[in-house]
């Protein structure tokens, strides 16, 4: 992991917001009635006070990517690739236990379409990577690439699958793996171009495709 030394007060800060929020769904549920609304709300709150606060985080995460743009466009299609497959996989056999929008909801809300999904689908992938990145940011593990990948897969993949409280152990380790080979995925494209931005705008993209076949 590319060393930026985040300070820990901000660290747990934003930990605490990334994890704990998604615990409030099932109470803001009994409100709006809506999942797809529900996960909408808890993402884009968690995206914006991340941002807010490791906003010089994701500046230099830009400027990385900015500066060797040949090789943070392959990997962003290398993530791509991979996260529609993970995807894909998930789907058709896993059935991991993730908020997926509605396809009612989003019909429902027709003139707002657009800005759902893209606010949904920005704000997750955002949100996800730069938890990720200030989660590892202090965490320097002298071992080779392959195991750095592992650890910080498990890890990542654990907190954010505890965060969703799955109901049964076979749903918890259902939605472990799914998160684990995410948070995999992250780190793999981190170590490459030591920027999130390709994890991000591949994790967008991604999100943003389900979305739009839910509605077709």
């Amino acid at each position: 992991m590319n060393k930026t030394e985040i300070a820990y007060p901000r660290i747990i800060f934003s930990l605490l917001v990334y994890f704990l929020f998604p615990l409030s769904a099932d109470f803001l549920n009994s409100m709006v009635d809506s999942p797809t609304i529900t996960a909408t709300l808890i993402t884009s709150a968690i995206a914006f006070v991340l941002i807010l606060f490791n906003w010089d985080v994701l500046q230099r995460h830009i400027r990385r990517f900015g500066e060797d743009l040949k090789e943070g466009l392959l990997f962003f299609v290398i993530g791509l690739l991979a996260a529609g497959v993970l995807m894909l996989f998930n789907h058709f056999f896993l059935h991991a236990p993730i908020w997926e929008l509605e396809n009612d909801i989003l019909l429902h809300y027709t003139f707002f379409l657009p800005l759902i999904l893209l606010v949904y689908s920005v704000c997750s992938a955002l949100s996800f990577s730069l938890a990720f990145k200030i989660l590892m940011d202090r965490i320097h593990l002298p071992v080779r690439e392959s195991f750095n990948i592992l650890i910080s897969g498990v890890l990542f993949g654990l907190l954010c699958t505890l965060s969703m409280t799955p109901g049964t152990p076979e749903l918890f380790l259902r939605l472990f793996l799914f998160e684990f080979l995410f948070a995999a995925l992250a780190s793999y494209l981190y170590n490459q171009t030591h920027s999130i931005i390709p994890m991000v705008l591949a994790h967008s993209l991604v999100l943003l495709i389900c979305g739009i076949l839910t509605v077709l």
